[in-house]
This record gives C-alpha cells, structure tokens and sequence, in this order.
C-alpha cells in the first residue's frame, strides 16, 4: 500500500513505493514495485516541432526513420524495394513519369531521363517489366519536366496523351500498341484489329507506327488508311526491314509546333472541362483551348462559352490545378495563387463568357514550388510552398476566400532541412507522400488520422500508382522499384530506427529510477533489435544498449496452431513489412533488467539494420518509482 504522510516542512515523506501518473499512451499498473510498470502501448504520430522532452510520451521524434505507425497502433519496420524493369548503370535520374488510365480500359505507364520518353507495354506477351522507348530528343536541359495530361479527341473519339517539354510544341499520343505479324512492300499487317478503337491507332491525319526489328531498333513508317489487321499505304517500304512474328508496334508520338504559339515554351500542362490549358516559365499569359480541340485556342470578342481564351497574370505560371472540376488554379510565381472561373457576361445572353481571375488570399511564399509539387487530394487542393510547407487550400466558413493551412507544422524541422527540387507529391492508400530526392527522403501524411509517419530513406524522385501498386522511380539511375515491397532496399540492408519522445512520469522537476525495463514485440526470427535507454538528455548521464534477439527462445511465445487460424491479422497498414508467418509469427516480451540510475527523463530508442529484418513494437515502459535522492548537483 502507498502511503503519504506530509510533515510540517511541507514535504512528502514515501512510506512506501511511489507511483508516477500515466502521460499520453502509457498506462500504470498499481501494486509493488515490480508491478508498477508505465507501459507505452499506443502511437500518435511523428513530431519534430515540439521539443523531444516536452513531447507525449506516445510519439516518435528526430532520428525516427524507415518506421510507421500501422493502422492498429503498433510501430513496425517498413516493408523494402524490389527492382521493377532492367537495373541500369547510367548516371541518370527519372526525370517524368505518368500513368494513364484510358478510355479504352487499359492503363499504361510511361517514364522519361535524359531526354527519352519511355513506356510499358501492354501489347507484348514478352516480359512486361521492361521500359521500351516511345520518343527520342526531347529537351532534356529544359527547367521543367515533361508535364501531361489527358483531353478528348472529337475525331479520333478516343482521349489522347498530351505531353510539354519546355519548347513551343505540345505533343500528343494516342497509345496505340500491338504485335507485328507479317508485311508487303506498302502494308503491315498486325495479329490485332488495328480499325478497332481498343487498338488505339490515329485514324486521322498524319499517322506514323514505329516497329521494333530483328536487331532491337524502331523503324518508323508512315500510314495513309487502315483496314481490319492492316496498315495501307505504308512508306517507307517495310520488306527492306527484318521483323521477327510478334514484333511490338506501337503509335509514333505527333507533334503540333508553334501550339499555341511560336514565342511561347508551353512547361506545363492541364485540361479542365476538355480545355487544354498552358503555362510557360517565361511569360505572364496562359493559354487556354476550346473544348471542341485541344490544337486551336482562338475565340471571338465578345467570346462564346466553349472557346478558347487568354489571360495575362501578374507573374509566370508555376502550375494548375482544379478544386472542383469548375473552375482552375493557377499558382504563379512565388507568391501568388489565382481562381479562374468562366462567368456569364453581365448583360449578354447566356452563351456569352468570360473568364474572371481573382486572387487567393495566401501569404509571402506560399506559391508552390512546381507543378509536380501541387495535387488534388479528395476535396482538398495541396502543395509545397516555397516557404516549405504542405499547404492545404480549403473554404473555412463565413469566409470569402478559400484558406490555406500549412499542414506540416508538426515537422517542420524536417520540411525546413528538406529541398524538394525535383520533388513530387503523390496519393495512394490515404496517405500524401511527398519526395525530397535531394535528399533521398520520402515524407507521409497519414490523411484519416491526420499525423506524419517517420521519414523513410529512399533514392526516389517520382511515384506513379499503376494497377493500384505503388512504384518509384529512382532519383540517381533510369530504374524503377515497386515501393513497399519484400524486405530490403533493392537487395540492400534498410536501417530501422524508431526513437520515442523524452520520458518523465508527468514530473519534470523530481528524479526516478527504476530497475527493469519491459518490452513486448512481434519480431522475426532472424532479426535482433538493438534497444538505447539514454539517461537525461542525449544520455547526458548514462546511455545503455542490450539486445532483443528474435531467436531467443527464451522470451517467445509461439502460437499454438490449432488456435492460429482466424486470428487477426498483425497489421492492416500496407506499408509496413511483412513478418515470416503472419499470424503465426511468435510475441517476444522481455523484462530486462537495469542498474537503477537516477533521472529526470529518459529516451528509448529501438534500432536495427539488416536486409530481411522485421519487427513490429507493441508496448514498452519502465518499473519508475520516486528516487529517495535529492538532486543535490542543481540545488544551489
């Protein structure tokens, strides 16, 4: 039993053992002092802003990385990288990268460094892994990268892909893909129907197809008409070329020069409503098209809803994007953010619009930084700022103007050191992930529970989601990874290191001790995790290490196997790595015991590095009584 007595110097007098209140996710189990564990058993986010020492005692801090907080609250290792496609040894990172999900139900992936836009093809029964070239000579010193984007042809009646590189042509792709199966001297004939819409070949205009042949090069031709299988009138002649039966033939990329201008360099691309709308980094105007087609971008005076327009802004154009599908942002500049919307001319008839540009209410700096660093994420318009923030642009009530929020004030530490050049912003699975490829960072914000995880170490500069997975291309090397993936980095070792906030059992100001420490965890059986209890700040007094070995039998409980189906499973966060067996993975726990130090506050950090290293931290806390010491050292 706990007992105070109060003296009349007014200080306590411990009769027994003391114990210390439970602070954010610990609990306090009462009783002796061997019971009397304030364990952590739940966790809330990654912090960086606050200090480590005045932090819940339920979240992890600076040196945190590779970790996350599953869905169920527990801290778990990531899952790794795996190669998808060739591995390369070219000096060259992924520079663009696109996933387009077409009208025709196929969804094709395309990738563009040093200049050469790639695709995955989905018209090859060979090894569809691998990146073929789509489009040679692009410009690759450009101060954008290829931006794309999809609108609607009203001739083709198919949507097409078009892409900008900096220069005053916009380019335009209809996807058309198939297998070569035999040729005349002015025809080639496919096994697919090239006339069907499925196959995705330009039926109008200038037409060109490039074929692969025998020695691994694209020859190009161009076709007048095509028929079932067939392409007609077919120049060059085709039979001078060698093709091997199931060959990949694919739709040459068209060029529209000087589109919509010959004195404009087109660095960024949207279409809202079927108008094509362009940006340039050297010029003040944007050019938007009609929405019958995306080559023409003239309009009458007074102008008729459905033409094109111009306008001229107060700075270059940085990026769009719409929050509505209504009406379009246009991030100009450092500093400036405008909402552009289509509105009946007052006083004429309801065919007569104009467009009307006003500006958001956003402070010094909080422009975005480029058009991959802004997204469309639910209901809600996000970018990084060039104050480095996250920004996020909603309509508070009773107020005029949409507001933007910078959402990642908790770690602003880390958004502060980070670069974001080259950086993108994708959604996948409730989570916004943000690439700082300088750095070979990826930071995530938990949207449902609205917390960051822990930075994760990874060499990525885009992210594309295809087929609903998760991939990266690198930021060093023309090669892409399916992120979160198997149990290393590539078939390198990843280095796992959740570091808790500073512990004090609600007292600050009076010095503990205690002389075992619980942990209890999921681990695989090859892993050994390395745990750092740091005495006062940065182990200021004391720092001890010892090691918690997934192949100690000694402090397993392994799940009985009549009893292993139907239990849950470990973790429903899709990020985190797996363990061996799932559900029949055994629990480690441990009291470890330690020579009584006394303290004000404590860390504990949690470290591994290996390249088949799993572990999943479930609770962890100390047996902490009042120390019977005085801090004589700070009482002057």
């Amino acid at each position: 039993m706990i007992q105070f007595l109060k003296t009349k110097l007014g200080k306590w007098l411990i009769g027994s053992t003391l114990a210390l209140g439970a602070v954010g996710g610990a609990s306090t189990l009462g009783g002796t002092a061997d019971a009397n564990f304030q364990l952590t058993n739940s966790f809330k986010g990654y912090y960086t802003k606050v200090d480590p020492t005045n932090t819940p005692s339920d979240v992890l801090v600076a040196g945190s990385q590779n970790v996350l907080i599953s869905d169920n609250e527990k801290v778990e290792t990531r899952a790794g990288i795996e190669l998808f496609g060739a591995a390369s040894t070219t000096a060259t990172a992924i520079q663009s990268d696109f996933d387009w999900k077409n009208s025709t139900g196929g969804e094709i992936v395309s990738r563009e460094a040093n200049g050469v836009l790639q695709f995955l093809p989905t018209a090859t029964s060979t090894d569809l892994r691998n990146f073929e070239n789509l489009l040679g000579g692009l410009n690759a010193t450009a101060t954008s990268s290829i931006r794309f984007a999809t609108v609607w042809s009203q001739t083709e009646q198919l949507d097409i892909l078009l892409f900008v590189n900096g220069t005053p042509t916009m380019y335009e792709w209809s996807g058309g893909q198939g297998t070569f199966a035999s040729d005349t001297s002015n025809t080639i004939v496919l096994n697919e129907d090239v006339a069907s819409s499925t196959q995705r070949f330009f039926i109008n205009g200038t037409r060109q197809i490039r074929v692969k042949d025998a020695d691994g090069t694209w020859q190009t031709f161009t076709y007048t008409g095509q028929s079932a299988k067939t392409f007609t009138g077919v120049t060059p002649d085709p039979t001078t070329f060698t093709f091997n039966t199931g060959a990949l033939v694919v739709q040459a990329v068209r060029s529209n020069t000087n589109t919509p201008s010959s004195n404009f360099d087109n660095d960024t691309i949207k279409v809202l409503q079927n108008q094509v709308w362009l940006g340039s980094a050297t010029s003040r105007r944007v050019y938007i098209s009609k929405d019958t087609s995306y080559t023409d971008f003239s309009y009458s005076s007074p102008r008729i809803a459905g033409e094109g327009a111009l306008l001229t802004l107060d700075d270059i154009t940085i990026g769009f994007e719409s929050p509505d599908d209504k009406s379009m942002l246009v991030f100009s500049g450092k500093d400036r953010v405008y909402q552009v919307n289509f509105e009946i001319s007052p006083g004429s008839s309801a065919d007569r619009e104009v467009p009307v540009t006003r500006p958001l209410l956003v402070s010094s700096g909080q422009g975005a930084i480029s058009q991959e660093l802004i997204a469309k994420i639910k209901k809600a318009v996000v970018w990084v700022s060039n104050n480095k923030e996250l920004v996020e642009l909603g309509q508070v009530e009773n107020l005029p103007s949409p507001q933007a929020v910078a959402i990642s004030d908790p770690i602003k530490p880390d958004f502060t050191d980070a670069s974001f050049a080259n950086g993108e912003i994708e959604f996948w699975r409730n989570n916004i992930f943000i690439t700082d490829p300088s750095n070979s960072k990826v930071f995530i914000f938990d949207l449902s529970k609205r917390f960051w995880q822990p930075p994760q170490v990874m060499g990525i500069r885009r992210i594309t989601v295809y087929n609903d997975l998760f991939y990266g291309h690198s930021n060093s090397v023309p090669e892409s990874y399916t992120l979160f993936s198997g149990l290393s980095d590539n078939g390198n070792p990843i280095s796992f290191k959740a570091h808790f906030s500073y512990q004090n059992g609600g007292r600050r100001d009076v010095l503990k001790n205690f002389d075992k420490f619980f942990t209890e965890l999921y681990i695989a059986g090859n892993t050994k995790v390395n745990v750092s209890l740091l005495y006062e700040w940065k182990g200021a007094k004391n720092i001890t290490t010892y090691e918690l070995d997934g192949a100690s039998q000694d402090f397993l409980y392994i799940p009985n196997a009549s009893a292993a189906l139907g239990v849950n499973s470990l973790g429903t966060n899709p990020l985190g790595g797996q363990l061996e067996e799932g559900e029949n993975t055994p629990k480690y726990r441990r009291y470890k015991p330690t020579v009584p130090t006394d303290y004000f506050e404590y860390q504990v950090r949690f470290e591994t590095e290996g390249d088949d290293n799993a572990f999943q931290i479930l609770s962890f806390g100390p047996n902490s009584i009042m120390s019977n010491n005085a801090p004589q050292k700070i009482t002057k």
